[in-house]
């Protein structure tokens, strides 16, 4: 039997009402869903199915596309102070995927749909977990980054 996020999220709410779970329990269950349930699904469909190589092409793709908002605000904020600059830099790239998009999309359009939604949330989270940190630092020349702006 499939358990989808949606019964995961309402059982543990379920278990929580009868006092099973404690409210600090949400950390265990974060930690089974992030850390167990996710990966064993990406092995999973990489072991039973049969994934086109050019699924690649996907990670590209979502590289590109969460780079681009941050040149666009990066051309677009020319006048404006570098520490605030980069604060709009930082928070005009990196796609809200796994969250929102995969759920969405595995319920839909089935769970066939997921494999290239992961794939294009690799080149997101390449861009929102430390490329768009070094590419502002860069263009807007912000020095170290242990260096504390006032």
């Amino acid at each position: 039997m499939k358990l989808c996020a949606h019964c995961l999220c309402c059982m543990v709410i379920l278990l929580k009402r009868i006092h099973i779970f404690s409210d600090k329990s949400y950390k265990v269950v974060q930690g089974l869903v992030f850390n167990l349930t996710l990966p064993c699904a990406i092995v999973m469909s990489f072991a039973t199915n049969k994934h086109p190589m050019n699924l690649l092409w996907l990670v590209v793709f979502g590289l590109f596309a969460c780079m681009i908002p941050l040149f666009i605000v990066y051309f677009g904020s020319r006048g404006d102070e570098p520490r605030y600059r980069a604060y709009q830099m930082l928070n005009a790239s990196g796609l809200n995927i796994g969250a929102f998009c995969l759920p969405v999309v595995q319920t839909f359009m089935g769970p066939s749909a997921g494999l290239p939604v992961i794939m294009l949330d690799i080149g997101n989270a390449i861009i929102a977990t430390a490329a768009s940190l070094t590419i502002t630092r860069s263009l807007l020349h912000l020095g170290s980054p242990t260096k504390t702006y006032r």
